[in-house]
């Protein structure tokens, strides 16, 4: 048999063996991947470390170890195994640990090995194969990265980027978790003017998008950024520098000056880069003012209303953001009048103390009186003849918006209101009482045709009665006094009650609006006797030393109950609604009842 011969024969023979003997073990290598068999890829001059596990299925006890010669052929020198002997049995597995040196000067490639294994039982050898691998040897940087910007901002710029790796790409297609084709990381960095970093950012291809915004930056300034790519086996490449500029920022120091009522003058900072300004009170920018001065007049506002303008600058790399100013016209306020309260038959004059610069006064008034002339801040006007109430009003118009105010005034002489009389508060006097005269600066009071207070402020008097006035009819007239003269009379007549100088109570006031007051006539201190013709009649009192006082309304709802002793009381009835009632007083014997006005 000759030599070749001898050789296929051997062959055959070792291939009959493995074949036999591999079903007898599993061979698993948990440093590859489950799908390609790939070891991680690394540089010429790298090193690494991998496992190799045996599982033993025969019911034997065994000596494993691995052919390196045959396992690794020409590269046998790259591998050192740190233990290459382990006894084995049924169901144990052995972990043989590899250190891999792949030279500096190995070609870039993928290398395929599939280790043989020797299982000795005493001199009987059973050798074996399997759990192959490849280990990719990847010298070679990535493409260059690419790099363009895909938008920017006055505070950021966002990148594009992407790049390639030839040789790692296998490896991180079959290792989603490796990486993206074929690059295991990337750094972005964006530098300064000046070239120190502003920022840099490092992630892993796979938790990185391609693409990414710097923020945080300077408006109109020129930055520029580098992406540097780095593969499975840690070659890199790095991008030129992308130089780029910010847009311009937005506005600052926005105020508003020489406000007034109709306009205002907008001011801002001057913003690097900008070439022109736009302003729009519309926050999307409508119907813009375009502007090259960092100020801007606006017009034709309404006064004491706010307004929101939104400014942004404009340059070369378009234009910033928008800033906001809020506004507010000034306030016209309302006219302060001074004037005479009454207006006669010779004119009064009426003068704003408070007109403001920029608006001019509109005078106008009631029917009853006449405007004769109106000249700066003062109008002068005269009464038609009419006496009565009326009004001068004083508007202030600044042309976009008015303010006004009314002064009520008296024209000529008014009348007193009709005089309310009470007899007997106190007992035996007259009260005669009126509401006040607007404008009025006194009263005339009168007592059947005889003055008996001059001049007087008061609009309630007390005239003392006749003695046996019973029956006997009073008149009681009262005049107004103002600048303008003396008014005509408000006259009452009003009899005595008759049978009686006194009544049982009176009350005070009435009509009233918040509390009355009751004055009650005691028997003992009062009687008196009041002649009927021939036959003398004993008149009947309260009793002071205990009685109940009641309120009824028109219809003889019971409104307030509450008892009360002594020679006055006083009882509140804010409570009550404007109307008549009844008040009774009831001492156990008799029963006196008087109407009572509410009237507010």
């Amino acid at each position: 048999m000759n030599k070749y011969l001898s050789t296929i024969l051997s062959v055959i023979v070792l291939g009959m063996s493995l074949a036999s003997s591999a079903q007898n073990f599993t061979v698993t290598s948990p440093s590859t991947d489950p799908f390609k068999k790939l070891c991680k890829p690394i540089k010429a001059g790298g090193s690494f470390q991998m496992q190799i596990k045996v599982k033993s299925n025969i019911n034997e006890t065994l000596t494993i170890s691995i052919d390196k010669d045959l396992s690794f052929s020409t590269w046998a020198d790259w591998f050192t195994i740190d233990v290459n002997s382990y006894a084995i049995v049924k169901d144990q597995t052995v972990v043989f640990l590899l250190t891999v040196n792949v030279p500096a000067n190995t070609d870039e490639n993928k290398y395929y090995f599939n280790p043989y294994f020797n299982a000795r039982k005493g001199t009987t050898n059973s050798p074996f194969q399997g759990g192959d691998f490849n280990i990719i040897v990847d010298n070679t940087p990535p493409q260059t990265p690419s790099v363009n910007i895909s938008s920017k901002t006055s505070s950021s710029i966002a990148i594009n980027f992407n790049s390639y790796d030839d040789r790692s790409v296998e490896y991180t297609n079959a290792n989603a978790g490796a990486g993206v084709n074929g690059i295991k990381s990337y750094t972005l960095v964006l530098k300064n003017p000046d070239g120190t970093p502003k920022e840099t950012k490092s992630a892993d291809a796979k938790d990185i998008s391609t693409s990414y915004t710097f923020s945080n930056l300077a408006g109109y300034t020129e930055y520029t950024a580098t992406v540097t790519a780095t593969d499975v086996a840690t070659n890199s490449k790095t991008s030129p520098g992308l130089a780029t500029r910010t847009k311009v920022s937005a506005p600052t120091n926005l105020t508003a000056a020489s406000i007034s009522y109709c306009s205002a003058t907008l001011t801002w900072a001057s913003t690097p880069g900008a070439t022109r300004y736009i302003v729009s009170r519309s926050e999307n920018g409508e119907n813009p003012t375009y502007t090259s001065s960092t100020s801007l007049p606006v017009s034709g506002l309404a006064a004491n209303t706010s307004y929101t303008y939104y400014i942004s600058a404009e340059g070369a790399e378009g234009e910033s953001p928008r800033s906001k100013l809020i506004i507010k016209t000034l306030t016209i306020p309302s006219p302060s009048i001074s004037g005479p309260t009454a207006v006669c038959t010779s004119s009064a004059t009426y003068t704003v103390t408070n007109l403001p610069s920029g608006c001019t006064v509109l005078w106008g008034q009631s029917s009853n009186l006449s405007l004769l002339s109106a000249s700066g801040n003062s109008a002068t006007f005269i009464s038609n003849g009419d006496n009565g109430y009326g009004w001068v009003k004083a508007t202030f118009d600044s042309g976009c918006g008015t303010a006004f105010n009314s002064s009520s005034v008296t024209t000529g002489l008014l009348i007193p209101e009709p005089i309310t009389v009470a007899f007997d508060f106190p007992p035996g006097r007259i009260t005669a009482y009126i509401d006040g005269v607007p404008n009025a600066t006194a009263y005339k009071w009168y007592l059947d045709g005889a003055l008996k207070f001059n001049n007087t402020p008061n609009t309630k008097v007390v005239f003392r009665r006749y003695q046996n006035d019973y029956d006997h009819v009073y008149y009681i007239d009262v005049a107004a006094v103002n600048a303008c003269g003396v008014s005509y009379i408000r006259r009452a007549e009003v009899s005595a009650p008759s049978g009686s100088g006194y009544n049982a109570f009176t009350i005070y006031p009435n009509p009233a609006t918040e509390n009355i007051t009751l004055a009650i006539s005691r028997g003992e201190n009062t009687a008196s006797t009041s002649l009927t013709g021939t036959a003398t009649q004993t008149a009947k009192f309260i009793s002071t030393s205990a009685y109940t006082i009641r309120i009824l309304d028109s219809s003889g709802m019971l409104k307030a109950s509450v008892k009360k002793s002594g020679e006055t009381a006083t009882i509140l009835v804010s409570n009550l609604r404007n109307g008549i009632y009844i008040v009774e007083i009831n001492d156990g014997k008799n029963v006196y009842q008087q109407q009572l006005v509410i009237k507010r």
